[in-house]
């Protein structure tokens, strides 16, 4: 490829991506179309096949680099119960099903059971984008979908190293006599060997190395030496006649177990970008859109067929997983598509048989090489469509069409799952359950296990509702009264008991499933209190909207910390400090509440306590009284009473100003001063005579 060629790649993949980013679809379909335009069935601006197939090659290596390194330890322990049970359950069952259904189109069996693998294969890159654009990554269906494609792109690797030395060795293996099953099942052993040893070679060797470059304190040597190890795995394997792209990954997952994954993601993004552009593009330009006219009804059945068969083989997997209907229905209708490693999985076969030499191909895999064009065009148009496809069944009415066609099959199985849950979780111990109120808490992360906690204490009866199967094994063990079931459904809540609740606490920070939720539990209990969490500042709004009570704004809590903490460390006491926080927070929600707020309050009850014998109240400005025309600087008040002034409000508009110590007072303002009970009684005795006196002299107070 030459430098015209990379610009008009880059040039291309800027300007669709900009229009992508209009319409609102993700940017990786604006690679793949700009590919489609420059490729050699369209404009041919882009070179030779041969510069194509190199171009998408470097771009999947360091993209598999960069895979790698994100499967942080971490991150494979938190899907560790969801993912290599669901995952593994998909990949195999579609892999039966796809495999089967090839068979019966006339597809060799080899060929058929390692087509239907590559096409339990799913693409990370679009799915992952457009469930961020969705806002879907936090909720149960989002969370079985990484999850599930985390296995796969750990069972891509292998199958890249296997795939097109499988078809090359089975091409020439009916020449040698030992047959060519014989000799597919000795290079499967060999290359998983070395596969095996190359990882562990790579677990020992590459944290090691890492954290020599480190130690050198040069960034620049530490990044390129780091791509370095990448591409030199790479060329390893290659040169073994295995996958390059599986050497890359490998690599990449050695170095996310060191800690210097994190800078090396930070460093390497910028990167990533490029090589990531360089591939969808290529993927693009290599499909051959020269055989659509002609095809195209081959391709719209092929297609629709493998939605529909990877569609109900991946429900039905993440169902055996245990997961509800609802939740693996929405996962399916994520995962239909067969993702851009089998693209060039297939390419790879091709290639390999080509390589081979064998004139005719033996065991039929004449068949694979004959169909190459149709089984490309029909995954890439699979990918194509994905973005428009996740963004349909992600939506409301999907959704609601999904609850109602899979709410009979779960009701049954909730109603199951609760009477053993309710058999081994006894109810929290209530000193007064008649007295108490009864709170149904949604979720339980570590917000729940505090609330939980303050709960069982207090004696408050309360029941938590959990959609992991995992979590309410665990917290049945603890005693926590915890319900199975999925709390946006109508029948969890009534199931639940949520009209006699007093208040519901949703501590999951997914704006759109605490709509929901909000939505459906105020339509069976209108007079129900509610405490939601947004995560976002925009999200504040769309919860009280909902019907929200009341909003915990995460981000404000912790600016509310932040200036405690920081006032405590300039010197103010913890009073004041305290107090300061209280309303910078109860500033916030003035926003919303304006008629609650703190002015509001402390005019209809005159005086608030806060903590111990802390008190706040406000304080007038009288025309004819001691503080009118003179500075806080002037008064004294702090020196002379012991009592602190937060804040002014205008008795006017109500609107609240900083303290300015030189600031001449007048009659429209209002202090807000915070002291002890004794201290603020000083304050109003000192007021009461100064009003008695009548005076409009200056009083002459020492500051």
């Amino acid at each position: 490829m030459d430098y015209a060629a990379l610009a008009w790649v880059l040039l291309g993949a800027a300007g669709m991506a900009t229009l992508c980013h209009a319409l609102r679809l993700p940017i990786v379909l604006g690679f793949i179309t700009t590919g489609i335009l420059l490729g050699p069935h369209s404009f041919n601006l882009l070179g030779a096949p041969a510069s194509l197939n190199f171009m998408a090659q470097v771009g999947l290596i360091c993209l598999l680099f960069m895979v790698g390194l994100e499967m942080a330890p971490a991150k494979l322990k938190a899907f560790k119960q969801m993912a290599f049970k669901a995952g593994l359950l998909q990949v195999l069952t579609t892999a039966t099903v796809l495999g089967t259904g090839l068979v019966l189109l006339g597809a060799p069996p080899l060929v058929a059971v390692l087509l239907g693998t590559i096409g339990a294969l799913s693409s990370t890159a679009l799915v992952l984008k457009s469930l961020e654009d969705q806002h879907e990554m936090e909720t149960a269906a989002g969370r079985l979908t990484m999850g599930t494609l985390v296995v796969q792109d750990m069972a891509a690797i292998p199958l890249m190293a296997l795939a097109p030395l499988l078809t090359a060795t089975a091409a020439v293996g009916t020449s040698q006599p030992q047959g060519p099953l014989a000799i597919v099942a000795f290079a499967l052993f060999k290359t998983l060997v070395v596969l095996a040893g190359m990882a562990w070679l790579c677990s020992k060797l590459v944290p090691y190395l890492v954290d020599k470059l480190a130690h050198t304190g040069n960034r620049e040597l530490f990044t390129v030496a780091v791509f370095g190890l990448g591409f030199g795995f790479s060329v390893l394997l290659g040169a073994m006649n295995l996958s390059a792209e599986a050497g890359a990954f490998i690599a990449g997952l050695s170095i996310s177990a060191s800690p210097y994954s994190r800078q090396i993601l930070a460093d390497t993004r910028p990167f990533r970008d490029v090589f990531a552009t360089l591939f969808f593009v290529s993927l693009g330009a290599l499909l051959p859109i020269d055989t659509w006219p002609h095809q195209w009804p081959w391709m719209l059945g092929g297609v629709a067929l493998l939605l529909l068969a990877k569609g109900c083989a991946v429900a039905v997997a993440f169902r055996a997983a245990k997961a509800s209907w609802y939740h693996s229905v929405l996962s399916a209708l994520c995962l239909v598509q067969v993702g851009e490693l089998g693209f060039m999985l297939v390419r790879k076969c091709t290639q390999s048989l080509a390589a081979a030499g064998t004139a005719p191909l033996p065991n039929g895999f004449a068949w694979l090489q004959q169909h190459e064009a149709l089984l490309s065009n029909i995954i890439g148009l699979s990918l194509i469509l994905t973005p428009l496809l996740i963004k349909a069944a992600l939506s409301q009415r999907c959704k609601h069409w999904v609850e109602r066609w899979t709410a009979p099959w779960d009701h049954r199985e909730l109603k199951k799952a609760t009477t053993n849950h309710n058999n081994t979780s006894p109810a929290a111990p209530l000193s007064n359950p008649n007295a108490t109120p009864r709170v149904i808490m949604v979720g339980f992360g570590p917000i729940g296990r505090q609330l939980s906690e303050v709960f069982t204490q207090q004696g408050w009866a309360y029941q938590v509702i959990e959609t992991n199967p995992h979590n309410v094994k665990n917290l049945q063990q603890l005693g926590v009264p915890v319900f199975y079931g999925d709390a946006t459904r109508p029948e969890v809540l009534k199931a639940s008991a949520i009209e006699q609740a007093d208040l519901l606490v949703i501590t999951m920070s997914h704006t759109k499933t605490s709509q929901l939720l909000l939505q459906r539990a105020l339509e069976l209990n209108p007079t129900l209190a509610t405490v939601a969490r947004a995560r976002y500042h925009g999200d504040v709004t769309l919860l009280y909207d909902a019907g929200a009570s009341l909003v915990v704004y995460d981000e404000m809590e912790s600016g509310v910390r932040f200036v405690s903490q920081t006032l405590s460390h300039l010197g103010a006491s913890l009073q004041e400090a305290h107090t300061l926080a209280l309303l910078a927070r109860d500033g916030f929600e003035e926003q919303y509440h304006p008629k609650s707020g703190l002015m509001q309050r402390l005019q209809e009850h005159g005086r608030l306590t806060l903590l111990g014998d802390l008190q706040l109240e406000w304080v007038a400005v009288h025309p004819n009284g001691p503080l009118k025309g003179h500075s806080l600087e002037a008064l004294g008040l702090r020196q002379r009473f012991g009592i602190n002034v937060l804040c002014l409000f205008d008795a006017v508009s109500g609107d609240r100003h900083s303290v300015l110590p030189q600031r001449p007072l007048q009659p429209k303002d209002r202090l807000l001063v915070v002291g002890a009970h004794p201290q603020l009684q000083s304050l109003q005795a000192w007021l009461n005579d100064a009003d008695q006196a009548d005076t409009t002299e200056p009083i002459e107070l020492a500051y």
